[in-house]
């Protein structure tokens, strides 16, 4: 899977990522396996103890020695930071395009950093921004959108989606203006 990883590597935050584990921390119903996040010395790492974090290069570079071990990298929205990430489950038709419930958003966010996720039918967005909470599901026609701006792990396939850019575009209002209707008793600064 190191191959994956030929293409520059997307914007990362600095200071915190984790190699994934080849070997699922728990199996989800299904037994589709879990992205667990681990510290490079191979342990559980959590999305809140900065402590189990590395830098982004360092984690490429110790996946790439070792691809056997680690199944990919990826990285943390911290509350310092200021970025936001948004998962959007179920959004790609069997031919890889955007629903039309997505397609909206997807269009908002075209200028930012956007990749496939991990499931192959859905995205995964980064950008600059800040959102009062993390929504960790909201349900939308058939799929669901989550957004999250701390302790919250995303693993990193790369290439990006449709050539979105390798930065993260601010987007701030946009993101507030997303979680409003999906949340409406979130309170909203």
């Amino acid at each position: 899977m190191a191959a994956r990883c030929t293409a520059r590597p997307p914007p990362r935050p600095s200071g915190a990522c984790w190699l994934t584990s080849a070997l699922p921390a728990r199996p989800k119903p299904g037994g589709k396996p879990t992205k667990g996040a681990h510290s490079l010395q191979g342990y559980r790492a959590s999305s809140t103890d900065a402590d189990t974090w590395c830098e982004f290069e360092e984690a490429v570079a110790v996946w790439q020695r070792q691809p056997e071990k680690f199944s990919g990298v990826g990285f943390v929205f911290a509350e310092a930071d200021p970025y936001a990430g948004i998962d959007l489950d179920r959004c790609l038709d069997v031919d890889g395009n955007p629903k039309p419930w997505a397609r909206p958003i997807v269009e908002k966010f075209s200028d930012t950093y956007m990749e496939t996720s991990p499931s192959g039918n859905g995205l995964k967005i980064c950008c600059r921004g800040q959102i009062p909470t993390n929504l960790p599901g909201g349900q939308v026609a058939v799929g669901s959108v989550e957004l999250y701006s701390r302790s919250r792990y995303f693993p990193v396939t790369v290439p990006c989606f449709r050539g979105s850019p390798y930065h993260l575009h601010s987007h701030h209002a946009i993101l507030l203006c997303l979680l409003a209707p999906l949340a409406p008793i979130v309170p909203i600064p």
